[in-house]
């Protein structure tokens, strides 16, 4: 549908620029030609808004149905404890809900920067026992502050809000998951830590709320 819609508009507007086009050049070998000059605009102001209409159209799939798309064929975890690893289990999964308990390991966080800042932190557990890897990564873009006093604030999350303890699947270019990569492999070398197989998520309350959001956002973009 969207592409017949599409192709449809540009038609019309390539039909009126030909009828236009017509139009002007009869006006101009004939001085006693007067036809009204109304198909002008019009072939220029329908093409304006195609254009216009196809920009909207792309920058609304690519920031919200795109992902929505994406995610929503995706499954569901519920009670994940951050410590079952790897996290490649998960790979069908675009909405997750840890254990209560869980939160973000701000003290674990540390960004790579590279014109913006590329910040992560693992997902840890209730549990005074070291994971054997950290395979949950709260990921987002100019959101911590990785030098001493190390804070970080990814995600839809307050500091401290114990009742968040859910992520929605990260979906970002392959250019951002590389500079995530870095920043991982720095923590790594900096704490200590091992990083399995890394799953990059958002951190929130709600993650099929979040869902239904990019839908409703798609869907009434203007």
């Amino acid at each position: 549908l969207t592409t017949f819609l599409s192709v449809s508009g540009f038609l019309v507007c390539v039909a009126l620029t030909m009828k236009a086009g017509r139009s002007w050049l009869r006006r101009t070998a004939d001085a006693h030609e007067h036809e009204p000059t109304w198909l002008l605009f019009l072939a220029a102001t329908c093409s304006l808004a195609w254009v216009a209409g196809l920009a909207c159209g792309s920058m609304n799939f690519a920031t919200n149905m795109q992902p929505y798309y994406r995610i929503s064929m995706m499954g569901g975890a519920l009670d994940v404890d951050p410590r079952d690893i790897p996290a490649t289990q998960y790979l069908d999964v675009g909405r997750i809900v840890f254990q209560e308990g869980s939160r973000i390991g701000e003290e674990l966080s540390l960004g790579y920067k590279d014109s913006d800042i590329y910040c992560v932190a693992p997902v840890v557990g209730n549990s005074t026992h070291l994971p054997a890897s950290y395979d949950f990564w709260v990921v987002g873009i100019n959101c911590c502050h990785p030098i001493p006093p190390i804070s970080f604030w990814c995600g839809n999350a307050e500091q401290g809000d114990s009742r968040f303890h859910a992520g929605l699947r990260w979906m970002g270019s392959d250019a951002q998951r590389q500079y995530f990569d870095k920043a991982i492999e720095m923590a790594e070398a900096e704490y200590g830590y091992r990083a399995g197989r890394p799953m990059y998520i958002t951190w929130t309350l709600d993650p099929t709320r979040d869902v239904e959001a990019l839908r409703d956002r798609g869907m009434s973009f203007v």
